[in-house]
């Protein structure tokens, strides 16, 4: 909400991030994708935070569809988050659902492509 808002609360995001990083192991699908997708949209700095959601995304990967897709390789370009194995397996996995993509998600898996 707070990256919809665009409202930057450091001390609210901190706390989150902190109780994320507990968490994240338990995380499903869209919650990784969303919670990157937020970390991007604040520009917010918490590499731990983001190696271990990007660790998860890896294992997880196989049930992400087309929205999960775009969104967390858009906030993976958007943090530059170097994981070239992530990458290559959502780039794979997108080909495999590249059907399900709106236009709007293909302009953000191409546009985190270029970047």
């Amino acid at each position: 909400a707070l990256a919809t808002l665009k409202v930057l609360n450091p001390d609210l995001i901190q706390m989150l991030c902190s109780v994320w990083l507990e968490k994240s192991e338990g995380f499903n699908k869209q919650e990784l994708s969303n919670t990157l997708w937020a970390l991007a949209t604040l520009r917010v700095q918490s590499p731990e935070l983001v190696q271990m959601l990007s660790s998860e995304c890896l294992r997880k990967v196989e049930g992400f569809n087309a929205q999960d897709l775009a969104n967390t390789m858009w906030a993976l370009a958007t943090l530059e988050v170097q994981n070239p194995d992530l990458v290559e397996m959502m780039c794979s996995k997108s080909l495999a659902k590249i059907k399900e993509f709106t236009f709007p998600a293909a302009r953000m898996v191409i546009g985190a492509l270029a970047t």
